[in-house]
């Protein structure tokens, strides 16, 4: 009898073990479903967040430049990039400005272009004070207060503050003249001569000036000239 009661009292905690196993099975259908459903989607949650971050991290490894451009085969790192250099081949220019209608190929040459028309400079030399519409520019200027020359002749050692002066400076060792004007055929090594040469052509005179409105093709003509009103005015006080 007490060996019957031993099996009884198992088989009574065998089935109470089986009907919280059943109630566990039954509620199976709900709770432990949506658990393995929401464990799926967390881990394809997780998959796309770690494959936006594997791509970031791929398109912002150090060096690495994986978007090439089919026509000069330039390399970007971003993909932004290559879209915006695009342009430079196809000739879209679909940012316009509303005041004057001209048209950019970029969003911040527009904003810099904008500055033409409300003569912001927002920039300043916390050194000098004097102020700038880029800031591009202003890193520049400042280089006139701290004397840095980041740019180096690798001909003669040489050093410059503006990448433009080291690029003009090497044609003294190259010869080149790169600029050359249609008219004539005469050559230059830099844009801006070739600029004030073409006024021989059109007759323009940009300098003007303010006493006796006499124009000139050139900047320092109207130096010169203006020393002989200098003069004039210093002979007119010795009298």
């Amino acid at each position: 009898p007490r060996l019957l009661s031993n099996n009884s009292q198992v088989a009574e905690s065998r089935d109470q073990k089986g009907g919280k196993h059943g109630d566990s099975g039954s509620a199976g259908d709900g709770e432990p479903k949506k658990k393995k459903i929401h464990h799926e989607s967390k881990s394809h949650s997780d998959n796309a967040k770690n494959s936006t971050s594997s791509d970031i991290q791929h398109n912002t490894h150090p060096g690495e430049r994986p978007f090439k451009c089919d026509t000069c085969r330039r390399t970007f790192r971003f993909m932004s990039q290559l879209n915006a250099h695009l342009r430079t081949h196809t000739g879209e220019k679909p940012f316009t400005c509303e005041i004057c209608g001209k048209a950019f190929s970029l969003g911040p040459n527009l904003k810099r272009h904008m500055t033409v028309h409300t003569g912001e400079k927002p920039y300043s030399c916390k050194t000098c004070g004097k102020t700038f519409k880029l800031n591009c520019t202003l890193r520049i200027h400042m280089r006139t207060h701290t004397g840095e020359k980041p740019f180096t002749c690798n001909t003669c050692g040489k050093t410059f503050s503006q990448h433009s002066h080291k690029a003009k400076h090497l044609m003294t060792h190259t010869g080149e003249k790169p600029y050359s004007c249609k008219t004539c055929g005469n050559t230059f090594k830099l844009n801006s001569t070739l600029k004030v040469h073409m006024r021989t052509h059109t007759g323009e005179k940009p300098f003007t000036c303010n006493i006796c409105r006499k124009a000139f093709g050139r900047r320092t003509r109207l130096t010169c000239h203006m020393r002989v009103h200098r003069g004039e005015r210093g002979r007119d006080l010795q009298r």
